[in-house]
């Protein structure tokens, strides 16, 4: 959400918060947020999913409405997870290297208790260092310029 609103800022454009649903990353959510927005006025010309999923069952949404990805409304999602693949039209989504960030989190969550249980105040923040991890922008047929 935070790259969300620095693009949209170094973009010079205002976000409307009220085109922004958030759920529980499953597809039966994605698929009822998605309707929801497309009930809206005016329509959004895109949808950006929180997972993979949620885009997935955004696109059967766009399409419930009679209307088609990515002609009238563009659809992307987060994860590049074998939906996005096997999706149709293919996903355009986010890569991005979860075993790294799973390992990586792990070992945070471990320096936290270790440190928590010598009780060492000096270290128990040791874990919340930062890591960036890369991501890239996989760009398949669920997006298009806006009609």
């Amino acid at each position: 959400m935070e790259g969300y609103r620095r693009a949209f800022a170094e973009a010079g454009v205002a976000i409307d918060d009220n085109l922004i649903v958030t759920g529980d990353f499953t597809y039966d959510v994605g698929h009822s947020l998605a309707a929801e927005l497309l009930r809206r006025t005016p329509q959004p010309t895109a949808i950006l999913a929180q997972n993979d999923d949620m885009a997935v069952a955004a696109m059967a949404a766009v399409r419930d409405c009679g209307l088609s990805v990515p002609g009238e409304v563009s659809v992307a999602g987060f994860d590049d997870s074998e939906v996005a693949r096997t999706a149709w039209p293919q996903l355009t989504t986010i890569r991005q290297p979860v075993l790294q960030m799973s390992w990586d989190a792990t070992d945070r969550l471990i320096s936290s208790l270790e440190a928590d249980s010598k009780g060492d105040p000096e270290n128990s923040s040791s874990y919340a260092r930062l890591v960036n991890h890369p991501h890239k922008l996989i760009v398949r047929g669920s997006t298009a310029p806006p009609p």
